[in-house]
């Protein structure tokens, strides 16, 4: 599956320029507020390259775009493992991703000067870094006396199977003087992030659903 995302992908940034008729590269900024599934939300940033091809001959106001993002999507979590003797398990993850986006869009004239634009399409997310912090604690906050907190330690992220990311994505804002760029985005994440059992139950189930507030400049 991740193989043949993949593959898609690279054959559509390969058969793109072909019919396009202008391409305009950029760099963004931005902010995530990543909120998984069952998870408590954190902030992010995301900064990068982004280009856009747009396609005059085809409909007039179509384009695509996508880029290269580095972006932080923690997360925190607390669950209740063991529920009859008041035992919690506290989460935090601290993530960074190259976020690869294509997304398919309109463009329409708002006056002179704007543009309002909306776009949506598939994203992938390669997991480069990032650990987590796992740690028990009594539902009370009382020490445990079996538990050593400090033998918890942190955990390579991208070392296990949360090292790829994919789903779909949408966005929409304004372009001001055919340079300037204010954005809102969505991103719907479509695979379990974590996913893990305790004796025989299900701990952690969750995907990414991440607000996305980004700036960018044409070039």
């Amino acid at each position: 599956m991740k193989r043949r995302i993949i593959i898609i992908c690279a054959g559509l940034l390969i058969a793109l320029p072909i019919v396009a008729q202008e391409f305009r590269p950029g760099v963004l900024a931005g902010l995530n507020l990543n909120a998984p599934s069952n998870m408590e939300s954190r902030y992010g940033f995301r900064m990068g390259v982004k280009g856009e091809l747009t396609f005059p001959k085809v409909v007039k106001g179509l384009y695509a775009e996508s880029g290269l993002i580095l972006s932080s999507l923690p997360w925190k979590s607390e669950k209740h493992i063991y529920p009859k003797i008041g035992i919690v398990s506290q989460t935090k993850a601290t993530p960074y991703y190259l976020n690869i986006p294509l997304r398919a869009g309109f463009k329409l004239n708002c006056g002179r000067f704007a543009k309002f634009y909306v776009n949506a399409g598939p994203y992938l997310n390669i997991g480069l870094f990032g650990n987590i912090k796992e740690f028990l604690r009594s539902a009370n906050n009382e020490p445990l006396p079996w538990y050593n907190a400090d033998s918890s330690g942190y955990f390579d992220y991208v070392g296990s199977d949360h090292i790829v990311d994919w789903g779909l994505g949408f966005g929409t804002g304004i372009e001001v003087a055919s340079h300037y760029q204010v954005s809102l985005g969505y991103e719907w994440g479509m695979r379990d992030i974590m996913k893990s059992s305790f004796d025989d139950r299900i701990i952690y189930d969750s995907r990414m659903r991440t607000f996305t507030l980004q700036l960018a400049y044409m070039f």
